[in-house]
């Protein structure tokens, strides 16, 4: 399978993320720990506005932390969300990753 993404348009992909996103509040880095050939995107969400959130803390508002691999891969490893929809899934392009996402705000 192809990567996603790559260290050389990466930023592309996080700018799809960024503007096909529904939530009030979107942020998302590139990270290289595991070096040029394993980046991958580091996602965060809140169903909330950032002036909603008590004591301007992001984990108590309604949010989500995702991890992209660059192969597909999407985990879920934080959350807040009382019914939790996703968890691990194989994104076939950057678009299904944001329809998927999008689609757990909606069972919310």
């Amino acid at each position: 399978m192809d990567n996603l993404f790559t260290y050389e348009n990466v930023e592309q992909a996080l700018q799809k993320l960024r503007g096909g996103l529904n939530f009030p509040f979107v942020a998302c880095y590139a990270s290289t720990l595991g070096g040029r050939d394993n980046i991958a995107i580091l996602l965060c969400v809140s169903d909330d506005k950032k002036e909603d959130w008590q004591n301007n803390i992001l984990e108590n508002s309604m949010y989500r932390k995702i991890d992209i691999s660059n192969n597909g891969q999407v985990e879920n490893f934080s959350c807040r969300w009382e019914l939790k929809k996703m968890r691990k899934f194989t994104g076939k392009s950057i678009e299904h990753i944001i329809e998927k996402i999008n689609k757990v705000k909606e069972i919310r």
